[in-house]
């Protein structure tokens, strides 16, 4: 991908004659997040690893996701995500606010370049609707999930949001329409 081509977020109203951008999901996300998939050392440590793959093609933007062990995970985490089953949450999988961010990095920048802060809480913002749980400081759940090894699903101890896993798609599709 040249410069030019690298997406950014500058304002509010998309240009007139903007290419609307298309994200194309080459893999059941969902099922991904179906615990009763997970291996058995998977559902020991409550944790998926999951490699994230993009392709770009002018205005459309595929991902594919699989399942990888810890191993491969270390490898290249810039590419890695976590499905977690946290303790205290109820059944379904979760994913962080910061792995939503890390897709979307992954999504639409080349390797060397980062989102701004400012584009990341834009981002955050716009997936608030989708109502997560905010683990603060204090919660046992959170400090399970401070006890995970790299790939960490978060970079800040004193307050983490989650999103179930089953909204992931939606928040990937919500913050690429702001592009």
């Amino acid at each position: 991908m040249d410069e030019q081509d690298i997406l950014s977020r500058t304002s509010a109203q998309k240009p007139s004659g903007a290419v609307p951008i298309e994200l194309k999901f080459l893999t059941d996300i969902n099922a991904l997040g179906n615990v009763s998939t997970w291996s058995t050392r998977e559902l020991r440590d409550r944790r998926r690893f999951v490699r994230l793959s993009c392709l770009q093609t002018g205005s459309i933007f595929e991902l594919g996701m699989a399942p990888v062990k810890r191993q491969e995970a270390l490898e290249n985490d810039r590419e890695i995500i976590n499905c977690i089953a946290i303790p205290g949450c109820g059944d379904e999988p979760y994913i962080t606010s910061v792995d939503i961010i890390k897709t979307m990095e992954l999504l639409i920048n080349p390797p060397t370049k980062r989102m701004t802060i400012e584009e990341k809480n834009r981002a955050r913002r716009n997936i608030d609707t989708l109502r997560p749980t905010t683990l603060k400081k204090g919660n046992e759940s959170l400090h399970w999930m401070w006890e995970l090894r790299s790939p960490r699903p978060f970079t800040i101890s004193k307050e983490v949001k989650i999103f179930k896993w089953s909204n992931l798609e939606p928040a990937l599709t919500k913050i690429m329409k702001k592009y």
